[in-house]
């Protein structure tokens, strides 16, 4: 049996190597090397239901550490039988620049696997780059995170609501975390003020509810995830698929308080499929 080693299967380009080589190589191993294992473990799912291959596996591999092919390989010489090592472009992103100011909504557009969020989670120094560096009023976010703590705020994709707590709940005890040298009455203070600003305060007292079982709207929920990093009043916001999942009409709602929070002198970048910019 051959060990079959795939990176940048999160990607377009490695995801579709990847499904190939499943369907040519059925009795081999596939193990897919990849920096984000979570995009990885998802990958492997996907491609065990297409191809229904039984020896696949996720592998974490952080690609910045390693100089050359050769280290690649060296990597995996532990490995029992002879190795095939399929190499993809893992480059997700080359040759971008980008120079913004306040006050500016910027939509990041394309296809699936073109690297939005990868361009995303560089600009917000999730992710570090092999080569360039990223910018704030001249500070490199990269080197001195410490600089910029409190300017940057990021609002996944993912609800990161509790389900059992309400409206304002959310929103408190998060400002609790947040603030912990506030009063009681400043914290009140805060989380009423973001309620009234994103249009929620009508429903404070209602229970969030899961996706499945919802209490409040699917684009309630969305200005309420919103809400958890307006609480910081952060002067760059990133924004990763606020519409995903959304109807016409919350989307466009969404769209329309992300453009409001520019009026205030914010930043805001937003990875989006459809336009409303």
């Amino acid at each position: 049996m051959k060990s079959i080693i795939i990176t940048g299967a999160n990607s377009g380009i490695g995801f579709e190597c990847a499904m190939q080589m499943a369907k040519l190589a059925p009795d081999d191993q596939i193990i897919l090397a990849c920096r984000n294992v979570q995009a990885g473990n998802e990958a492997v799912q996907k491609i065990k239901q297409k191809t229904n291959h039984k020896n696949l596996i996720c592998l974490p591999l952080n690609l910045a550490s390693l100089q050359s092919v050769r280290d690649f390989k060296t990597a995996f010489l532990k490995l029992p039988g002879p190795a095939i090592t399929a190499l993809v472009n893992n480059a997700g992103l080359q040759n971008i620049s980008v120079a913004e100011t306040g006050g500016k909504l910027i939509g990041i557009m394309g296809g699936s696997g073109s690297g939005k969020s990868t361009l995303l989670a560089v600009l917000n120094g999730s992710e570090k780059p092999s080569s360039g560096r990223v910018l704030i009023n001249g500070i490199n976010i990269h080197e001195r995170p410490h600089d910029v703590e409190g300017v940057i705020g990021f609002i996944p994709q993912d609800d990161l609501l509790m389900e059992d707590l309400t409206v304002y709940e959310n929103l408190y005890y998060s400002a609790r975390l947040c603030f912990g040298h506030y009063s009681d009455e400043e914290i009140s203070d805060t989380v009423n003020r973001v309620l009234a600003n994103l249009g929620l305060s009508e429903i404070k007292g209602l229970k969030v509810g899961s996706p499945l079982q919802k209490t409040i709207s699917g684009g309630q929920r969305k200005r309420l995830n919103i809400g958890l990093e307006l609480l910081r009043e952060p002067t760059i916001l990133f924004v990763d698929e606020p519409t995903s999942g959304l109807s016409s009409r919350d989307s466009e709602n969404i769209m329309d308080l992300l453009k409001e929070l520019t009026l205030r002198g914010k930043m805001i970048f937003v990875v989006i499929q459809r336009r409303y910019i």
